[in-house]
């Protein structure tokens, strides 16, 4: 996989909602879903723990110019993106449009992986969940994401005391009956408290 050197890395501090994100692939997933989807394209608010994320066939530009345009309509345009160097991030599209919205891309090295630290500590959240929720049919992983975000934001993380849909919307989600019980057996199972991996 081809990669550019980073830019300098600089201290991540945030003290507003959606102002950063953090960015990155999980893929190639293997197998591929029953639809063609390879790749999960996934960013998460560095001061709410909110995530977004998106089944994808291909990780290229056209996917994540689509993708920042869905988060900007709902979530405003962010000061600040992290990602990795990947070409798909860095690219001149991407860049351009980077530019354009005054948005600082911010670029963790190969050698300092934790520059990302909150988009690798989704990335093993959102797949043990998927895992969990999986039936025999192990290619419909892409149909359970929808289920996967909810759960993860609806889930209190040691990191801010609270979960990430109370930060954002300031009370706790109110589950639909068909909803409910499924959602907090999954919680239960998960024990997310226990095992977010990294607090940033």
């Amino acid at each position: 996989k081809e990669r550019l050197a980073a830019l300098p890395l600089h201290s991540i501090s945030v003290d507003q909602p959606f102002m950063q994100w953090g960015l990155d692939f999980i893929g190639v997933i293997n197998p591929n879903s029953n639809q063609g989807h390879k790749w999960i394209l996934i960013a998460t608010d560095y001061f709410t723990r909110w995530t977004e994320a998106v089944a994808l066939k291909e990780a290229n530009e056209s996917s994540i110019l689509d993708f920042y345009e869905g988060i900007t309509i709902r979530f405003g345009v962010p000061a600040t993106i992290i990602s990795d160097n990947a070409l798909a991030f860095i690219g001149s599209k991407v860049t351009e449009w980077d530019v354009k919205n005054g948005i600082y891309l911010s670029t963790s090295s190969n050698y300092y992986p934790q520059g990302n630290g909150q988009a690798d500590s989704t990335n093993k959240n959102l797949l043990r969940i998927i895992r969990r929720t999986l039936d025999e049919n192990q290619r419909s992983w892409h149909t359970k994401l929808k289920s996967t975000l909810w759960a993860d934001r609806i889930t209190p993380k040691r990191s801010t005391g609270n979960s990430p849909f109370r930060l954002v919307y300031g009370r706790e989600a109110i589950l639909p009956m068909s909803l409910e019980l499924p959602t907090l057996e999954l919680m239960k199972q998960l024990e997310l408290l226990e095992f977010e991996p990294m607090e940033v």
